[in-house]
């Protein structure tokens, strides 16, 4: 009987996971027809191809997924601004294109939202297997309503490192070490915070089964893999663009360009990030949204302590503040998205009236959806 419940809640997850997909992207469809476009970001940010006008692919093609489908065709070179993306989106891209007649933005799109249940499924997998089926599925409610949630469904790497990020984690703590170890692997060649979550793997280790430990076993091997994996990045660089730190020199031309020299200065960076700055509702920096989302995340920390285990408080931690005080919280709303355990906390607070929540969310998360589509910024 309970292995029936669990199915079926597995399968509402999955049911509006799809739900969502069909919304967004007749949301996307309507905006389009519907309401102006931004010809002045359109005209003066990256452009691919450089002559292409505005038309309905516009709107699923906005900011970073230009760049991914610039990568996913003409690939790396010395001196590119495309050079600060991570290698693997694009060549997965690159690699599946061929099966949508060499049609390079279906084949991302496909990619992106296959990406996404494959991580909902195993979110919804690694949170039953602690709690219950009620509560992955009210967790899965929040993973989706986020208001960052649908840039899973467009050419960005959210769902890739989602993907990834939950398969790392179920296999951990279900110790299936070949699926785990593919994983740290390349999670480092698809976003930079991927080599972080060495951080929380090491937390396992330490933390196993509630205890402190400094036991070897062939599990230590995962944390080779990450840094196998972040090896593999700089060679590839170095062998594409002729550095090494190509991409790292190409990340700080953007206007929030992130040191984790900042780290060691946190009043400095509170500072610059909330007394000396001349605030916007949402812009490239100084985003009241961005900062207010810091603040909920901040909110968060203290019930994830108490509600989850050592490595879930480490992720937490990492994937929240190292983005964070590294930088000036540029795209915070979007980096948020990463940090799952708080969608599973927010399950466990309002398990009984999660409507509450989950409905303004979904309606934040349409209206940015909309401001981006038309290539306004939202990220």
């Amino acid at each position: 009987m309970i292995k029936n419940v669990m199915d079926q809640r597995l399968k509402e997850t999955l049911s509006l996971g799809l739900t969502s997909k069909i919304c967004i992207f007749l949301i996307i469809y309507l905006s389009a027809n519907l309401l102006p476009f931004s010809k002045y970001f359109h005209d003066t940010n990256f452009l691919y191809p450089p002559d292409d006008g505005i038309n309905l692919s516009s709107t699923f093609k906005t900011w970073d997924a230009q760049h991914y489908l610039f990568l996913a065709e003409k690939g790396y070179a010395p001196h590119q601004e495309s050079n600060r993306f991570f290698p693997l989106f694009p060549l997965l891209i690159a690699a599946v294109k061929p099966i949508f007649l060499n049609n390079t933005l279906v084949a991302a799109l496909f990619l992106s939202n296959l990406f996404f249940f494959i991580a909902l499924y195993y979110f919804y997998m690694f949170t039953k297997r602690t709690f219950d089926p009620e509560i992955a599925f009210t967790a899965s409610l929040f993973l989706m309503a986020f208001p960052t949630a649908f840039y899973t469904s467009l050419v960005y790497t959210e769902s890739l490192f989602l993907m990834l990020t939950m398969i790392f984690f179920y296999c951990l703590y279900e110790k299936k070490l070949t699926p785990a170890l593919l994983a740290a692997f390349l999670l480092p060649l698809a976003r930079p915070q991927g080599i972080l979550i060495l951080l929380p793997y090491m937390a396992f280790m330490l933390y196993k089964n509630g205890a402190f430990v400094l036991k070897f076993s062939k599990e230590y091997l995962i944390g080779l893999a990450f840094i196998a994996g972040l090896l593999v990045y700089f060679m590839f660089m170095h062998y594409t663009t002729g550095s090494a730190f190509s991409g790292l020199a190409a990340a700080n031309i953007v206007k929030g360009r992130a040191s984790l020299m900042n780290v060691t200065d946190p009043f400095g960076w509170f500072m610059r990030n909330f007394i000396n700055v001349k605030y916007y509702i949402h812009y490239y920096i100084y985003s009241i949204i961005d900062r207010l989302f810091f603040l909920a995340y901040v909110l968060l920390i203290y019930p994830v302590y108490k509600k989850m285990d050592k490595t879930m408080f480490t992720y937490m931690l990492v994937l929240g503040l190292v983005p964070a005080l590294s930088g000036n919280l540029m795209s915070y709303t979007r980096l948020m998205f990463e940090v799952f355990p708080m969608f599973i906390v927010l399950a466990l607070i309002f398990r009984k009236n999660h409507y509450y929540v989950t409905a303004p969310l979904i309606a934040l998360q349409t209206f940015f959806l909309i401001m981006h589509c038309l290539n306004f910024w939202m990220s």
